[in-house]
């Protein structure tokens, strides 16, 4: 059926005999147009160690009118990006609402996780014990799974990038 069709439409009330009571005009209705869509992201990646995340949207249908809710508080009207900070360790949700005046409206979400957690400390080893001008190579070892490198730093200098047993 073509979303834009028009449909006629007529009401007719009968007595029990067969008597024709009334009959009203046959309307024009036009069915129910499409539903908004929203579309929510947020930055930073989740989880983060951040307590500030930005979460933009949009929908389809430009005349789409955003209200949003952050973790179960009421809606209210709202723009595109939303910047929230402050942000207490766990999960937070940003709920935004698409309305479009004649359709229905639509809800879509986004979750971020915010996690505090200090990550624990690699575990060095192989440092000659009161080595002084040579060369040295430790080795270290972490039990974390999401360490993406390391800076080393000897006597204070500046840190820089650094592999185990280099």
């Amino acid at each position: 059926m073509n979303p834009n069709a028009r449909l006629r439409t007529g009401v007719v009330a009968v007595m029990a005999l067969g008597v024709v009571l009334s009959v009203a005009a046959p309307a024009d209705a036009v069915p129910p147009k499409r539903t908004p869509a929203p579309v929510v992201t947020v930055t930073p990646a989740s989880p983060t160690n951040g307590r500030t995340a930005t979460f933009t949207f949009t929908d389809s249908a430009p005349a789409a009118v955003f209200t949003c809710s952050f973790d179960g508080a009421r809606y209210a009207a709202c723009t595109s990006p939303v910047t929230k900070t402050g942000l207490a360790a766990g999960t937070h949700t940003l709920s935004v609402r698409a309305t479009v005046p004649t359709w229905r409206s639509a809800t879509a979400s986004k979750q971020i996780v915010v996690d505090l957690t200090a990550p624990v400390a690699p575990v060095i080893s192989g440092m000659p014990v009161g080595a002084t001008n040579a060369a040295i190579h430790p080795t270290f070892t972490d039990a974390s799974t999401d360490v993406k490198g390391y800076l080393c730093s000897v006597d204070g200098a500046v840190a820089g990038a650094c592999t185990s047993g280099a």
